[in-house]
């Protein structure tokens, strides 16, 4: 009974220690990027703002990494993980396999990354509605599109394979979710610019409008993958 109890906290422990690496990620995400609003509406140094969103967007990518990296068991290093996102296939098999196991072995770590993300991208949004720098439409049409592209996601699991190829292009790709993530980045960074030292603003205008209309695609895509489930 005693060496039984043992093992199920010995795996219990493992388990925690795979979690506290990825998703601890997550959560200084989400502070990091509160801070990041604070730095703004108080007028600090831009350049230290831009660092520290960018910083945010960064770990975003990282904490997929740690949560790859720990669930294979040594069998991917960073920059193996690096070779799979450049195309090296037996590689990136490796990683796909790599974060399926560790959806298994964190039930709600996709999830939590999702929330992550969202709230990151909620609270940026937000602080420049406030700002008047986002017309509230923008804001409103996201927030529908993420929760109805959100839940129907998580009906099937968020780490279902993508069975059609458009979804797979724009939603599961490395490039469809790296380029959502650069221009979000990007937009959230430059309407910091606007607000703090006066840049123009009609190119945050036009990066809003891409963003916008891309985060609308993503979302049309998820909807569409699920809607014959």
């Amino acid at each position: 009974m005693c060496c039984k109890s043992y093992k199920y906290i010995y795996r219990f422990s493992k388990k925690v220690d795979f979690i506290r690496k990825a998703d601890s990620i997550t959560f200084l995400r989400v502070l990091l990027t509160l801070f990041a609003v604070y730095l703004i509406f108080v007028k600090f140094d831009v350049w230290a703002v831009a660092l520290l969103l960018f910083i945010v967007f960064w770990l975003d990518w990282l904490d997929g990494v740690a949560a790859a990296i720990a669930a294979s068991g040594g069998g991917i290093s960073f920059i193996g993980y690096i070779r799979g996102t450049m195309g090296d296939k037996p590689m990136r098999n490796k990683i796909a396999a790599a974060k399926k196991k560790a959806a298994a072995q964190s039930g709600y770590g996709p999830r939590l990354d999702i929330a992550g993300d969202r709230a990151v991208e909620y609270i940026l949004w937000f602080a420049y509605l406030i700002l008047g720098l986002v017309p509230l439409i923008v804001v409103l049409v996201l927030v529908a599109v993420h929760s109805y592209a959100d839940a129907m996601m998580g009906s099937r699991g968020t780490s279902s394979k993508m069975r059609k190829k458009i979804t797979r292009i724009v939603y599961s790709s490395h490039f469809g979710r790296y380029l959502g993530g650069v221009l979000k980045a990007a937009t959230f960074i430059y309407l910091a610019f606007v607000y703090i030292t006066a840049y123009p603003v009609v190119i945050g205008d036009v990066l809003i409008a891409v963003t916008f209309a891309f985060i609308l695609l993503r979302g049309a895509v998820q909807i569409y993958e699920n809607m014959g489930r």
